[in-house]
Parts: C-alpha cells; sequence; structure tokens
C-alpha cells in the first residue's frame, strides 16, 4: 500500500480564483464606497486594483468614466 497524503501534499497549489476573488471583491468595496461619497477611498481602492489588474478593461471603464 502506498501512501497517498505525501504526494498529495506536495502537489498542491494555490486556489486558481483565490486572486480573481480577491480583485473582485476590492471592486465591490471600491463601489460602495463610491456609492457612499467616500471620493478618497474609491480611489485608493480602484488605483490598487488598477496595479495588481491593468489590463482589465471592466475596471479601467470605471476608472476612465470617474475622470470625466
Amino acid at each position: 500500500m502506498q501512501p497517498t497524503l505525501p504526494p498529495l501534499v506536495a502537489s498542491r497549489s494555490e486556489v486558481p480564483l483565490a486572486d480573481a476573488h480577491n480583485r473582485l471583491m476590492l471592486f465591490y468595496q471600491a463601489s460602495l464606497n463610491a456609492y457612499a461619497g467616500y471620493r478618497d477611498e474609491w480611489a485608493r481602492d480602484m488605483e490598487l486594483l488598477m496595479r495588481v489588474e491593468p489590463d482589465n478593461p471592466y475596471y479601467r471603464w470605471f476608472v476612465s468614466s470617474s475622470e470625466h
């Protein structure tokens, strides 16, 4: 009988959706800040979000539409 747990633990990796989930939660928090009128907090959250995901067209649309 071959042990299963050691190879299973050795093959672990990051959950692929964890980072995407965290970025989406940051976007939702930024949205709540915008709705509440907390512009500084919104700007801080969106700046961080754009640093980690600068090519996301959805996030870029929100940032560019806020500059007008």
